[in-house]
């Protein structure tokens, strides 16, 4: 079983997951929780890139509803949501004041986290800020745009000695969540938006 399958098996009930006892004591990533986020964002960045590289301007473009976002809005969404959510942990949950006694509650819900962005059957509107009001013009331009922010996410995550597990930040239902947990939220929530593309082929009136 992968360090991911390991996380993500975890119910929402569980309190603890096996990264949980790992947590350095200064509030910094551990090497066992880098490579777990670092492989986390390789493979949702490549099931992203095979969901869309071989698609033609009418499937990129194809909306299955009124209200329903085509592929190529999805891409825009993970597009603006790639700055937004690195950027809310460098610049808001960071910034907050580090609250050490709080690691121990939040030590073990990275698995309801990650579980719980990538659960399609809970669907909420999203910021009004995180709407894509344009669309990159084809595929390949989308790629290439999310393969740079991409890589400034990973070498945050690689670089970073941000005492990750001290500082919190409110995300709805999921209450507290600390910087790590922000982080874990930003590659599933890519999974959660390939599903979506992969929904919007199954829908009858799609392009061949």
């Amino acid at each position: 079983m992968s360090i991911v399958n390991d996380i993500t098996n975890n119910r929402p009930d569980q309190r603890r997951d096996s990264t949980g006892a790992l947590h350095s004591g200064t509030g910094t990533m551990t090497a066992q929780e880098r490579d777990l986020l670092l492989e986390m964002l390789v493979s949702s960045q490549r099931r992203l890139i095979a969901a869309t590289v071989e698609l033609g301007l009418n499937q990129w473009t194809f909306a299955p509803g009124p209200e329903r976002w085509s592929i190529a809005q999805c891409a825009q969404h993970l597009t603006l949501s790639e700055d937004a959510l690195l950027g809310i942990v460098r610049k808001q949950v960071l910034e907050a004041a580090a609250n050490p006694g709080a690691a121990a509650t939040a030590r073990g819900r990275d698995g309801v986290v990650v579980g719980a962005m990538r659960d399609r059957s809970q669907r909420h509107k999203t910021f009004d800020f995180l709407v894509p009001q344009t669309i990159a013009s084809s595929p390949a331009a989308f790629i290439n745009s999310l393969l740079v922010k991409r890589a400034e996410t990973m070498q945050y995550v690689r670089e970073s000695g941000d005492n990750l597990h001290h500082h919190f930040a409110p995300l709805g239902p999921l209450g507290d969540l600390d910087g790590y947990q922000w982080l874990l939220l930003l590659a599933s929530h890519t999974d959660r938006h390939v599903a979506q593309m992969e929904e919007v082929k199954t829908q009858p009136q799609y392009p061949g």
